[in-house]
């Protein structure tokens, strides 16, 4: 949607019979921020990203917004350490409580309560800044997993994916056991419906196991592509 601008972004809503209900936007609109470029939802609410998003002068510094799945009651997230280029936002994720947040410039990530309070920021122990820590997220009602496309700890930027604990502790983090160049293990990520195990996929197979959890790419492929 480039309505308000290049790239201001809009989201919109369809009942699961592709039946159109509603469409979102901010209150105040950037007119480059990709609004939309990240979206999540779960029970009765979305995340949207806006990664590109200014914020007090800051170029690109990135924001999230939360909403009612029916566009209203909006929230306006932003990192309480923002910086410019940081593309806060580039990964969103959201349950019936919590907000996570990805910002892979920044080699970060937040998790907040629905209303933008309590924010937690976790960085890896081992992060270097080359390694995108953020790019992409998931979680569960007691854990969340970061990817880091970037790391390269194993092989050129072969990837990397951190699990915590909700409140940002216990980090554990899983590598392939065949790690390839350009691999980037964790491009897409799951959890279970138990939250007790998890997926990721990477631009090659590779599976690794480790009780309780589980990251497997053995059928989870995905092609990385340059964000925006």
């Amino acid at each position: 949607d480039s309505s308000e601008g290049s790239a201001s972004g809009a989201v919109y809503v369809y009942d699961m019979a592709g039946n159109y209900q509603n469409k979102i936007t901010p209150a105040v609109r950037d007119t480059s921020s990709r609004f939309g470029s990240r979206v999540a939802s779960a029970n009765g609410k979305v995340v949207i990203g806006a990664f590109l998003e200014d914020v007090d002068g800051m170029n690109n510094a990135g924001a999230v917004y939360v909403f009612d799945v029916d566009g209203t009651n909006e929230v306006k997230i932003t990192a309480s350490d923002k910086s410019p280029a940081s593309q806060f936002g580039s990964a969103v994720a959201i349950s019936s409580t919590k907000v996570l947040v990805g910002a892979n410039d920044a080699n970060s990530a937040y998790i907040y309560d629905l209303d933008g309070t309590n924010e937690v920021k976790v960085s890896p122990s081992d992060a270097s800044g080359s390694d995108a820590f953020g790019s992409e997220v998931t979680l569960s009602d007691n854990k969340f997993m970061v990817s880091s496309l970037g790391d390269d700890d194993a092989a050129n930027n072969a990837g990397a994916v951190y699990i915590y604990d909700i409140d940002g502790t216990n980090e554990f983090k899983l590598t392939a056991s065949d790690p390839a160049v350009s691999a980037q293990l964790g491009r897409a990520l799951a959890f279970g419906v138990s939250g007790s195990s998890a997926s990721s996929g990477s631009s090659s197979s590779s599976a690794v196991d480790w009780s309780p959890l589980t990251i497997s790419t053995c059928l989870l492929y995905t092609s990385p592509s340059p964000r925006d």
